[in-house]
């Protein structure tokens, strides 16, 4: 970890994911703080990878996008109450550790009895990081899908080997024990530690997430195959009846934009600087404290609907009854299916971008 080189890969994550700062971040104090000898050295060359990289990365967004940070910055980490994101942040992560087997996942603090060497030092500070860059913006959106969000989950292979490391040291002080009090015979020590580790990792494993096996079967993968058919079926729907120049309005922008290749509005503002930094839409019960959605708190349908007027509006979001008036005006409700999905789109009224004659073969096609 102390060369030059491997510090330049490490800051070379920061083009995949500008948050991989997180981890370099671990890695540069861990270093500062255990290699004294060289510290000056490390810190000049650490700190300068790390401004080179983002430094880099920022200069380039200033000239392009004339912003200092990612458009996703302002759109999850400003106009929502601090207090609340962070609640809801504590909140995923406890619940996090509930969901995947508490007592396996603070068994790994076990080990600083038994060993406390850097590599498991390092482990632990870059996962520790993590969790607090997680708490900091709040967690994910959709969090009840998954046992731990995308922040946590790029450090949870190395959580494990901590579990499993944690879980040897238990099952061998259990064999000695049992060989002390002569339960075991002494040359069945190792195999029987082999036997005992072995039944307790793959239960550990069944203990982090029960539906392991199931999420291998089809009927249960379904779902979010399902899900993404809908996207992709709704893309080819979207380029049958419109024009390329044809701009359409939704929340899922990803797969729809790029198979049915249409101009996009994005209503949340993933893409669109306008609405990323507005402040965000909150609720006044109790439930706020745990209910933030990074990335799914702002949109402004007088902006995106009444301002830009797309030719096709997919899918809105919360609060669709405020437009409604203005919808029921000015567009027409276009229902269609492609089995096993039901269809809802808004149609502008006299749109040349629409293809209008294709609207009652696309009902009797299948995609």
């Amino acid at each position: 970890l102390g060369d030059v080189y491997k510090r330049q890969i490490a800051g070379a994550g920061t083009l995949i994911r500008p948050d991989f700062v997180v981890p370099y971040l671990a890695i540069f104090l861990f270093v500062l703080f255990y290699d004294r000898e060289h510290r000056k050295f490390n810190f000049l060359a650490g700190a300068g990878i790390l401004i080179l990289f983002a430094g880099a990365q920022t200069v380039f967004r200033l000239l392009y996008f004339g912003e200092w940070f990612p458009n996703t910055y302002y759109l999850k980490l400003t106009g929502y109450p601090l207090l609340q994101r962070f609640t809801k942040g504590f909140y995923v992560f406890l619940k996090s550790i509930v969901v995947a087997d508490a007592l396996l996942m603070i068994m790994p603090f076990f080990i600083l009895f038994f060993r406390r060497d850097r590599k498991i030092i390092l482990i632990f500070l870059m996962v520790i990081l993590e969790v607090l860059y997680s708490i900091y913006a709040g967690g994910d959106a959709w969090e009840e899908h998954v046992a731990v969000n995308r922040f946590i989950s790029i450090v949870m292979p190395l959580y494990l080997i901590l579990i499993s490391y944690s879980l040897y040291y238990i099952c061998k002080y259990v064999v000695e024990e049992l060989g002390a009090r002569n339960v075991i015979r002494e040359d069945m020590k190792l195999s029987s530690l082999k036997i005992i580790f072995c039944v307790v990792i793959v239960a550990s494993i069944f203990s982090i997430n029960s539906n392991m096996l199931g999420a291998l079967l089809p009927y249960r993968a379904a779902p979010q195959k399902s899900y993404a058919r809908k996207l992709v079926v709704q893309a080819y729907a979207l380029k049958k009846i419109t024009t390329a120049y044809a701009e359409v309005a939704t929340c899922e922008l990803g797969t729809v934009a790029y198979f049915s290749e249409r101009p996009m509005i994005d209503i949340l503002g993933k893409v669109d600087k306008k609405i990323a930094k507005q402040e965000s839409h909150t609720i006044d019960t109790i439930g706020k404290y745990i209910y933030f959605r990074p990335g799914h708190t702002k949109y402004d349908y007088e902006y995106s609907i009444k301002e830009k007027k797309p030719d096709v509006i997919v899918r809105l979001w919360e609060n669709a009854e405020t437009i409604k008036p203005y919808l029921e005006e000015n567009y027409i409700t276009f229902k269609f299916r492609q089995s096993p999905f039901d269809y809802m789109w808004y149609l502008k009224k006299d749109s040349p971008n629409i293809i209008w004659e294709n609207l009652d073969r696309l009902k009797e096609e299948t995609l």
